[in-house]
């Protein structure tokens, strides 16, 4: 099982790679990622992914910091509701508003919710 995760460009990477070649990895931890990035790139990314496939069989998990910036709220909350209304196959996602936390500070609760979510919770 192979994972990517990234935060904030790393977390674009990731999302890009999921519109991409999506079969490079079966499970995604998304943490701020920076959506916004070349005019909101990721978007017509996922847009071509969506006219080519009815499933994507991965695995899931993004988070942003209560506390960030609209510009990477924002963009992720649509993100969040786009995908929901593709209902690809196959498809398991988890999106969570961390409390409290920043931009900067919500990466390490998003990293180890995200691998609770991906891998389940230890034993």
């Amino acid at each position: 099982m192979r994972c990517s995760y990234g935060n904030p460009l790393g977390g674009l990477f990731a999302a890009y790679t999921l519109f991409e070649e999506p079969p490079l990895f079966s499970k995604y931890l998304l943490s701020g990622a920076c959506f916004i990035w070349d005019d909101r790139h990721i978007f017509r990314t996922e847009e071509e992914f969506s006219k080519r496939h009815d499933s994507l069989p991965v695995k899931l998990y993004s988070a942003v910091g209560e506390l960030d910036e609209k510009a990477i709220i924002q963009p992720w909350e649509e993100l969040s509701a786009l995908l929901g209304k593709r209902n690809y196959r196959g498809l398991q996602t988890k999106w969570d508003v961390i409390p409290g936390e920043t931009h900067i500070s919500c990466w390490p609760a998003s990293f180890t919710r995200g691998i609770k979510y991906l891998y389940g919770q230890p034993k």
